[in-house]
C-alpha cells in the first residue's frame, strides 16, 4: 500500500463509527463499575449468559459480537447515530446509577 492509498483509506474513516466504538467500552466500563457496587445488568440476553460466562465476559462478549455487526452494516449512517444516540444515554444512565450505588 503506497502513501496516497493509506490517506485515502484514512479519510473513509467513518467519525459515527469511531463514536459507536468508543461509547461501547464506556458501556462496558461503567457497567463493570456498577458490578463492583452491587448493580444488576438489565439487558436480559447479557443476564441470560452471565452464569455461563461470568460477568465481565458475558458483558465484553455482547459488546464485541454488536461492535463486529456494527462494523459490517457501518454503512448505514442513520442506524450508526441512533446506536450511537441509544448509546449515549446508557452510559448516561450507568453513570447515574454508579452516583446512586456509591
Amino acid at each position: 500500500m503506497n502513501e496516497a492509498t493509506s490517506i485515502s483509506v484514512a479519510r473513509k474513516r467513518n467519525p459515527a463509527l469511531i463514536v459507536f466504538i468508543t461509547l461501547q467500552f464506556l458501556d462496558l466500563l461503567t457497567t463493570l463499575l456498577v458490578f463492583q457496587y452491587g448493580g444488576l445488568e438489565l439487558n436480559p440476553v447479557v443476564r441470560s449468559l452471565m452464569p455461563l460466562m461470568g460477568k465481565a465476559v458475558a458483558v465484553f462478549t455482547c459488546k464485541a459480537i454488536l461492535v463486529a455487526v456494527v462494523c459490517v452494516f457501518s454503512r448505514r449512517k442513520r442506524v450508526l447515530l441512533f446506536a450511537d444516540c441509544l448509546y449515549t444515554g446508557v452510559v448516561i444512565w450507568n453513570i447515574l446509577i454508579l452516583t446512586a450505588l456509591k
